[in-house]
C-alpha cells in the first residue's frame, strides 16, 4: 500500500485516526490497547499518521511503543505530518514472553 512516499507491507495495520468528543476519558486508550493486542497476536506492525503539531496524539501513540518513522505532507505540502510505527512483536515474541 502506497502512503505518501512510503510503502506499507501487506497485512500491516494502518490507523485512519481516532476522534473523541471527550478527550481524556480513556475510551481511545482502551480501543488502541485492544488493537495493539490483535496486532501483536498476528505479528503485524501498526502505522498511524497525524499532524506534526498534534503533540497530544504523538505522545499518546508513543505510550504504546510507536516511534517516529517518517514525514508526510498534505494540501500540496502546506500541512506537515508525521508517521509513527510500532513493530509487531510477532508470534514467536508472544511465545517466549
Amino acid at each position: 500500500v502506497k502512503w505518501g512516499d512510503h510503502t506499507l507491507p501487506a497485512g500491516d495495520v494502518r490507523s485512519k485516526g481516532i476522534a473523541s468528543f471527550e478527550p481524556g476519558n480513556g475510551h481511545a486508550y482502551g480501543m488502541v490497547e485492544k488493537v495493539m493486542s490483535e496486532v501483536d497476536k498476528h505479528g503485524l506492525s501498526f502505522w498511524v499518521d497525524m499532524r506534526k503539531s498534534n503533540q497530544r496524539s504523538i505522545d499518546f501513540h508513543k505510550k504504546f511503543g510507536c516511534v517516529e518513522y517518517g514525514d508526510i505532507f498534505w494540501a500540496d505540502g502546506t500541512i506537515e505530518g508525521i508517521i509513527l510505527k510500532r513493530e509487531g512483536i510477532g508470534k514467536l515474541g508472544n511465545f517466549f514472553s
